[in-house]
């Protein structure tokens, strides 16, 4: 099984997970795995990535990819790369309430909504796990009375996968769906590809998503015209901007002291080093930030995702 990888489109990127579990087979596994639970879907998935300018039921719930079981139930699933504690737990919430506001009541029949099944795939837990759920790889959270725990009703539930716990703290079995889902969304490099491959060469889900991925990858394009969709550029909001362009100058920056140093002892020889440096370090630092942010913005536009724009200027390009 050979393993095609991609180091702007790895397996993580929400562009390929969308078009990847737009097929109904692979995301039935993948919502069974997530849930815990034998999933039935009815008809096809929803997905960003295939149905973004007329799918009504997605302009309303704006998730990655979702779907309704054979029990009028909802089940969405979201993968992320980029979050942090706290707008990723009231980003949760919000998302549970949307998807269940967005049912019509009839009647006033609040009985009848459907149970609303909110997933979100965490590729990096450095950022929320505190040491109470450190050691979790799935979390589940639902409406429940505070002073029992009983549960007060079945209408919501918010599971969050933590890829590296899960990792982490299941056996290396070929048998679990969810431990070769979250080994594939792990692959960050073609080492780690090619050691993927190596490892569950014989197991059919992990042939089927290696499979999947590089027929996706094969067609760049593509890619690049889902990318640049409202649904994913607005994924890259204001505060994620704001943070990138900060850790982009930071390390133009860097890069410009240790120029200005060497610009700065340079001048040193000739007018005294400490002053030159001194100057040298100011007009690196300046020059630094600029080309850091002009980097990033360039990226950007190019279609690069932040993260990988990041280490392509940490990198040198």
């Amino acid at each position: 099984m050979e393993f095609h990888y991609d180091n702007h489109y790895q397996p993580n990127h929400d562009v390929v997970f969308a078009i990847t579990f737009a097929k109904k087979e692979l995301f039935t596994k993948l919502c069974s795995a997530v849930y815990g639970q034998e999933i039935t879907i009815v008809g096809e998935p929803h997905s960003q990535a295939v149905l973004r300018e007329n799918d009504v039921l997605l302009n309303s719930i704006r998730f990655d990819v979702l779907a309704i079981a054979d029990t009028e139930q909802i089940f969405t699933i979201d993968i992320q790369r980029r979050y942090s504690k706290g707008r990723q737990e009231r980003r949760g919430a919000y998302y549970m309430c949307r998807a269940v506001s967005s049912q019509p009541v009839n009647e006033m029949k609040y009985e009848d909504l459907h149970p609303v099944h909110i997933a979100f795939i965490l590729t990096d837990n450095s950022r929320i796990l505190d040491s109470k759920s450190a050691s979790r790889s799935v979390r589940r959270v639902g409406l429940s009375y505070l002073d029992t725990g009983e549960l007060y009703d079945d209408l919501i539930e918010l599971v969050l996968v933590y890829v590296p716990e899960v990792i982490k703290e299941t056996l290396a079995t070929e048998d679990n769906a969810l431990y070769i889902f979250s080994r594939f969304f792990a692959v960050s490099s073609q080492e780690e590809a090619a050691v993927y491959a190596a490892e569950f060469g014989t197991n059919d889900l992990a042939k089927e998503l290696v499979h999947m991925y590089n027929s996706i990858v094969a067609n760049r394009q593509e890619l690049q015209d889902v990318e640049n969709s409202v649904y994913f550029t607005q994924r890259l909001n204001e505060a994620q901007l704001a943070q990138a362009r900060a850790e982009a100058e930071a390390k133009g920056e860097a890069r410009g002291e240790a120029r200005g140093r060497a610009e700065g002892k340079a001048e040193g020889a000739a007018e005294g080093e400490a002053r030159g440096e001194a100057r040298g370090e100011a007009r690196g630092e300046a020059r630094g930030k600029a080309e850091g942010a002009a980097q990033l913005a360039k990226l950007i536009k190019e279609g690069y995702d932040v993260d990988i724009a990041l280490n392509m200027i940490k990198d040198g390009l």
